[in-house]
């Protein structure tokens, strides 16, 4: 999966459903990115995604780096 998603290291989180209207939606994330990095910390798995995003007080602004299209 790591290569065919052009990945150059084993880590990020495959988006593979975004409702509309939800954060991520508002945030411009779409079905098939990858998380690789939330506030320039690497995820590594569905858990850390959440535990990142969860521990940011609501309002709070989190910088993603995102993987789409293999860019």
């Amino acid at each position: 999966m790591v290569q065919s998603l052009g990945l150059q290291r084993n880590y990020g989180v495959l988006i593979n459903k975004v409702i509309a209207g939800s954060p991520a939606d508002k945030a411009g994330l779409k079905t098939g990115d990858v998380v690789l990095r939330i506030d320039g910390k690497d995820v590594h798995d569905p858990e850390a995604l959440q535990f990142r995003i969860g521990t940011v007080p609501v309002g709070d602004p989190l910088t993603l780096e995102v993987m789409r299209g293999g860019r």
